[in-house]
């Protein structure tokens, strides 16, 4: 009898098969490992290639169902606990127990790619391992690092007895370090300035001894009070030379007494100046606004015999003629307000304001005819 496998729409009996497709048993590992699948509750067994001495893979048998994840693996059907026949697949002719007595095999597996397998010795996976080598890397141990204590039980600070004797029996005092400063006083309080940064570095080393000399570092008092010491070369006091030949050797930055009056004075007259200037534009601006005020176009007057109330600038000049067509119309709706609301005191101050914005409007437009003119 010959068995054969054909393709079929769907599998008709359970899939308890796996191959793993690799002649490399390194392989089967990681799939195996990949796929979480325990050894000692499968049976696995290594499947021939049809080239000789090379291996196919690896078939795994399961006591149950298969896993449903199985990567890049092939599923197998088991028909009657002993053929194994791809996924989509089936064979023929059937098979009775009758014929599983002739078949001297634990288990058969079918595949077009190598045929026809008996199965009878599973994998000695012990066997298959291997001694991995020693390597022969050299370790570095990195050396003992600074240990740092999490407390400080005690701590030691050497001194120099001999000199710390010498400062107990001989003390400086006070005209003993003043003897030997490092810079020069004199020079210090005219504002040199190599002088200003020697006395600066000194007392950034000794603080305490700054409060001691009450040298300022500002050496011309502006920052005190007062109007300081400038020369700005006026009255003969810019240190240049005298009616008798000799240089002033007073300070080029000193102002005299003449010189800080005729400075008042020239501020008295500054601000005397723009006083002047303020007020006379202030009265310039408040002219203008009477005279915009007093050159309006629309007049109150007292009611005439037919009860108008209102009294419009007109006359036979063609600007006038110009202003009556442009402002007729608006001149007639105000008569009609003042006659309805005027008598009232909203309505009154509601006229006022139409009035006011009638005036500005007329006034206006009279002076572009006049320019145009």
């Amino acid at each position: 009898m010959e068995l054969k496998i054909k393709p079929f729409p769907k599998n008709s009996y359970p899939k308890r098969g796996l191959l793993i497709r690799s002649a490399s048993p390194l392989v089967w590992f990681r799939e195996i490992e990949s796929l979480g699948i325990d050894l000692n509750v499968v049976q696995t067994f290594a499947i021939p290639s049809l080239e000789p001495n090379v291996l196919y893979g690896c078939f795994l048998i399961f006591g149950g169902q298969a896993p449903e994840e199985i990567g890049k693996n092939s599923y197998f059907q088991c028909f009657d606990n002993q053929l194994f026949i791809p996924e989509n697949t089936d064979f023929y002719p059937k098979i009775n127990s009758e014929d599983w007595k002739n078949i001297d095999a634990q288990y058969i597996i079918m595949h077009p790619d190598f045929g026809f397998v008996k199965l009878n010795k599973t994998i000695d996976w012990v066997t298959l391992l291997q001694k991995s080598p020693e390597t022969k890397a050299k370790l570095k141990k990195p050396s003992n690092s600074v240990f740092i204590p999490q407390k400080i039980r005690s701590f030691k600070v050497d001194m120099n007895d001999d000199e710390l004797l010498e400062q107990l029996l001989n003390p400086t005092t006070d005209e003993d370090w003043m003897k030997n400063l490092p810079f020069d006083m004199e020079k210090l309080k005219v504002g040199d300035q190599a002088e200003i940064l020697k006395y600066i570095e000194y007392i950034t080393k000794y603080p305490e001894r700054a409060v001691y000399l009450g040298i300022p570092l500002d050496i011309h008092s502006t920052l005190r009070g007062g109007f300081g010491n400038f020369d700005w070369g006026m009255f003969g006091g810019a240190g240049g030379d005298k009616d008798d030949g000799t240089q002033n050797k007073r300070s080029p930055l000193k102002m005299t007494g003449a010189q800080k009056m005729f400075a008042v004075f020239l501020a008295l007259i500054v601000i005397i100046i723009f006083a002047f200037e303020f007020g006379k534009n202030h009265a310039r601006n408040e002219q203008v606004s009477t005279d915009l005020y007093n050159e309006s176009t629309v007049e109150m007057a007292p009611e005439t015999e037919n009860n108008e109330g209102l009294i419009f600038q007109s006359g036979f000049t063609a600007i006038d003629m110009k202003v009556d067509s442009v402002f007729g119309n608006e001149r007639r709706w105000l008569v009609n307000d003042y006659k309805q609301t005027f008598n009232t005191r909203e309505g009154k101050a509601a006229m006022l304001w139409k009035i006011e914005e009638y005036r500005a409007k007329e006034k206006k437009f009279r002076d572009s005819l006049k320019k145009c003119t």
